[in-house]
């Protein structure tokens, strides 16, 4: 994790300007991951499992995505797929405006390399952060999963600062949905297909962060404690 504070650090003298989220007059954004009909099976015959069927979605820099479903949802697949670790069945993924699965592997491996971080689940360090300043993409599967809140609460907090100071494009598959007030956007799944968007409000700044910071006035009491000597409530309390 220090590499990841260390990386962050790093961005934090950038201008406000150089990663906020265009306003509503702006040109729409180019996507920097897009997915396309994306298709994947396991199995042969009878045990034959789609486990992703004709997924598109489009990702954006300055943005946190999460990826919500059941188990078996195809979640997991689908990061896969579209961070060049999984060849898909059928299918497109285009990353900064390349067509990621007609490289050879080592061309993807370069490109990962250069361009991705990956955090898997169960795993509570981030080994393969780097301090590098241009980092394009960063794929979290379940990365709160092994964790108490208040250290899950720190590791979704440092990749929303990844998305919302460093400009990356962020990734999260997960179950937890005390992470949903920081995300950009969430996307639901089941049985293979994405079958919902939603939008959390003021994702540029989480609720969870407010509720820290907003002080709760506690209501007065309406009732005014009666102050007794110790000899008056024995004498009460015999009589």
């Amino acid at each position: 994790m220090s590499r990841l504070l260390d990386w962050l650090a790093e961005g934090s003298t950038q201008s406000p300007e150089a990663v906020s989220a265009p306003g509503p007059d702006s040109q729409p954004r180019v996507p920097v991951l897009l997915s396309q009909g994306l298709n994947k099976a396991f199995g042969q015959g009878e045990t034959r499992t789609l486990a992703v069927q004709d997924v598109s979605l489009s990702l954006h820099k300055n943005e946190l995505t999460l990826l919500m479903g059941p188990s078996g949802s195809g979640k997991s697949t689908l990061l896969a797929l579209i961070s060049g670790l999984l060849r898909p069945d059928a299918g497109q993924v285009h990353a900064l405006g390349e067509e990621m699965w007609t490289h050879s592997n080592i061309e993807l491996e370069r490109f990962r390399l250069k361009h991705c971080s990956y955090i898997f689940q169960g795993c509570n360090l981030f080994p393969a952060l780097t301090a590098r300043a241009q980092l394009e993409f960063l794929f979290a599967d379940e990365p709160t999963s092994a964790l108490d809140w208040e250290n899950g609460e720190q590791v979704i907090d440092l990749l929303h600062q990844a998305a919302h100071q460093r400009g990356a494009m962020v990734l999260v598959v997960t179950h937890d949905s005390r992470l949903v007030p920081y995300a950009d956007r969430v996307f639901h799944m089941e049985d293979g297909r994405l079958v919902s968007e939603e939008t959390p409000k003021s994702p540029s700044q989480p609720v969870l962060h407010q509720l820290h910071q907003e002080a709760i006035p506690l209501a007065k009491p309406t009732f005014q404690p009666r102050r007794v000597a110790l000899s008056t409530l024995l004498q009460e309390a015999s009589a």
